[in-house]
This record gives C-alpha cells, structure tokens and sequence, in this order.
C-alpha cells in the first residue's frame, strides 16, 4: 500500500479565505490519512534497520 508523503499537508491552498475551520469529518479523514502515512513510513524504515 504506497501512501504519498504529504498526506498531512492541506489541499486546501485555493480554497478562499473566508472558509471556516474544517468540519469533523474532514479532521477525521486528514487524521487517518496521517497515520496511515507515518505507519508506512515507520515500516520501511523497519525494513532498511533489518
């Protein structure tokens, strides 16, 4: 499973100013998609100590 590095990033950089912070699903969703980032990460760098 190849998860892209900037997960965590926001795509939100065109979104106009006047939005309001995020809704919950939306925390949500950027949340599990960070930790299934560090989780691939945490595993290759298993696999290069090995």
């Amino acid at each position: 499973m190849k998860v892209e590095q900037n997960a965590d990033l926001p795509k939100t950089t065109h979104c106009n100013k006047s939005r309001r912070n995020l809704t919950e699903e939306e925390k949500e969703a950027r949340r599990i998609r960070r930790v299934l980032a560090n989780r691939e990460s945490a595993r290759q760098t298993i696999r290069r100590r090995q």
